[in-house]
């Protein structure tokens, strides 16, 4: 067993930067191909399938890789850092290897090849991610939590800004006719991630070391010292990770299929469509960054997460409304504006909770597992998507033949479901609150 030295108080500026800079270059490599490059590349793509169904196939199947991954290469995560006492190593293998299926996926001439390429694009960023969140449950302590979940959200968000911005700029032409193409819009955020995992790892894997967290010995029965899950903290967890999923796949409903919403509804051609929806995103995320890093922290501070929780909800709740009726652009972007602002409230406050109840000693494990509810809804509204849009017709909009009225109201119900799911919302503590940091429970 390793000496443990102590682990500082808060996170130095330096670290916080490393771990929300891979967060926000991973992601943003995500974003890319998730708003815009994939639902471009279905029409190019040969296939007999409509184009929602082609999106479905892809990220659907995707979506599922990454739920899968996360745990996995949590789990492995864990067993790394028992043995050498840092995570890093994934953080680089997981960029790097994102960047090489998405390549392949934007040079896929057919269905197939899209989707195995987007599988394993899913799979490595997810790599990514699970040893971030492990490393953040290694180093963040419970006085800092709520500091580090905003800016962590916050950097989710702008990865959502920065994404989107791009594939606007790309789809516009502004970049030139060569940045116009699908290739660029699908490998780009990839290409930008790479250097940035590889300077963050070696600085995060600096910091672990030199901080002293332990490297555990697994003891005959596999479990490493250390590790215990108390009942009443598991159980909240897995509470916190059904809203989650919920939250997360109403939020799935108002952005999976936007190019087509824009087309059918309101006649938009598919470049001028693509446009607006890269552009509207870009817009929406900025609004739910601000939210996250500035507003949501204090606001859970003073009325209690389980508030800003449901305020977050509430708003995706309303986006999905919106969409169901709206037959124009500036209605698309109200709704979406909604909905970015409710998922950054929402996501600046679960991270949190989730550090608070993940048991000890199997944190990347856990977190991995919650990270898959933001990637789940990936598989779940695509899956739905076809077979509710084929349900009988459109009562508006220009081209009817896809339901979309039945699948925004399909995200209504969701966003209800994830709502009444507030009550079961409790973590160990005084008066079973929900609460951020020690400091805010002894208060």
């Amino acid at each position: 067993m390793v000496e443990v030295t102590s682990v500082p108080r808060r996170l130095s500026v330096a670290t916080l930067v490393a771990l929300c800079g891979t967060e926000l270059s991973a992601l943003a490599a995500l974003v890319g191909p998730l708003v815009i490059g994939l639902q471009l590349r279905a029409y190019d793509v040969s296939s007999s399938l409509v184009v929602e169904a082609r999106l479905s196939w892809a990220e659907g199947t995707g979506a599922a890789a990454a739920m899968v991954a996360n745990p996995v290469f949590g789990w492995l995560s864990d067993r790394y850092r028992e043995r050498t006492g840092s995570r890093a190593a994934w953080i680089v293998l997981g960029s790097v290897g994102g960047l090489g299926a998405l390549w392949f996926a934007a040079t896929a001439s057919t269905l197939v090849g899209l989707v195995v390429a987007w599988c394993c694009a899913q799979a490595a960023y997810n790599a990514t991610f699970a040893a971030l969140y492990g490393t953040i449950a290694d180093l963040v302590t419970p006085e800092d939590r709520a500091r580090v979940s905003g800016w962590f959200a916050g950097s989710a968000m702008g990865a959502l800004v920065l994404g989107s911005a791009f594939a606007a700029l790309l789809v516009s032409g502004a970049a030139g006719d060569t940045a116009q193409e699908t290739t660029a819009v699908l490998t780009i955020g990839a290409w930008c991630a790479v250097p940035i995992s590889v300077a963050s790892a070696w600085h995060i894997h600096r910091v672990v070391r030199a901080a002293g967290v332990p490297t555990r010995r697994p003891t005959a029965d596999g479990r490493s010292a250390g590790h215990h899950s108390g009942p009443s903290t598991t159980a909240a967890f897995w509470w916190l990770w059904t809203q989650r999923l919920l939250a997360q796949t109403a939020y799935g409903f108002t952005t999976v299929y936007g190019v087509f919403v824009l087309i059918r509804r309101v006649g938009l051609e598919r470049a001028d469509a693509a446009f607006v929806v890269a552009l509207t995103s870009a817009t929406s995320a900025a609004l739910a960054m601000m939210l996250a890093m500035v507003v949501a922290r204090r606001a859970a501070e003073r009325f209690g997460a389980r508030t800003i929780l449901g305020v977050g909800v509430g708003a995706i709740l309303v986006a999905n409304l919106l969409l169901a009726v709206t037959v124009s652009v500036p209605g698309y972007v109200a709704a979406l504006l909604c909905a970015g602002c409710g998922l950054g409230l929402y996501a600046s406050v679960d991270l949190a909770a989730a550090l608070a109840v993940a048991p000890r000693g199997a944190e990347g494990r856990y977190l991995g597992v919650f990270n898959a509810a933001r990637t789940l809804p990936q598989t779940l509204v695509p899956v739905l998507g076809p077979f509710v849009l084929a349900t009988g017709s459109d009562a508006l909009g220009r081209d009817r033949s896809q339901n979309y009225l039945m699948f925004f109201a399909l995200g209504t119900v969701v966003a209800i479901a994830a709502l009444a799911l507030l009550g079961r919302l409790t973590l160990p503590g005084r008066d079973g609150r929900i609460v951020l940091s020690n400091a805010a429970e002894s208060r």
